[in-house]
Formats: C-alpha cells, structure tokens, sequence
C-alpha cells in the first residue's frame, strides 16, 4: 500500500535547506519513490524526484530469457522564483531524465519563462494538434 512521509527529513538544495514530503508505492512497478523538497525559508516547491525501479524477471513467454534490471529517474528543479500579480512562480525548471540498465541513458532539459499573461482568450481548437 501507498503511504506519504512527512517527516522525510531535510536535504540541501543549491546550498538551501529544503524540506523533504516523501511518497513511496503505488505504480505497476516493484518500487516506485516520489519526493517533493520545499525550500525551508519560503516553502516554495523547489523540486520533485520521481524513482522507479524495476526488478529482472524470467519472461513469461518465448525464449526472450531473463529481462535485465531497470531504473528511471526524473528529476524536476525549479528556481528564479519571480511574481506575476500577485502570484509567485519559477521562470526556470530543469529537467533530467535518466534511465538505467545495462547502459545509462542521461536527457536534460531547461525552460526558461519569459512571460506571464493572464485571462487571455484562446483560439477555439488551440489545443487541437
């Protein structure tokens, strides 16, 4: 069964203390760990960690053998916190993706948020593709 920790304790960030709210279970893996770090002067959301891991098993089918074990890392950094009316939120978030096996595969990514509008009036189908 799913259980959430809030006494996970604290980790440091960037040099910042951070408080850590830890979520372990759940998904259709055999372990599967979320944690949220929220800075400890400004409780705002710094980042999150999403930890899966996956055990080797004996295929169930064919002759494809014994499958390897397998983690995936997602890692989520916000920072540069600015406010926008009233309301505070990262311009920057750094992604890194990284799925372990036999070979490491390591994708990282960076937005940076230029601009804020609210209430603005969207096209019909703007989230049509």
């Amino acid at each position: 069964a799913a259980r959430v920790s809030y006494g996970a304790g604290t980790k440091k960030v960037n040099g910042r203390k951070a408080y850590v709210v830890e979520y372990l279970g759940g998904g259709s893996s055999d372990s599967l760990k979320i944690r949220l770090l929220f800075d400890a002067e400004t409780f705002q959301h710094i980042q999150s960690e999403y930890v899966e891991e996956f055990s080797g098993r004996q295929a169930t089918f064919g002759t494809l053998g014994q499958l390897s074990d397998f983690n995936i890392e997602l890692t989520e950094s916000f920072s540069e916190f600015k406010t926008y009316e009233g309301i505070t939120l990262p311009s920057v978030m750094k992604v890194r993706y990284i799925v372990s096996s036999k070979q490491t595969y390591q994708y990282d990514w960076t937005f940076k948020l230029n601009d804020v509008k609210f209430n603005q009036t969207l096209k019909e189908n703007f989230f049509t593709f």
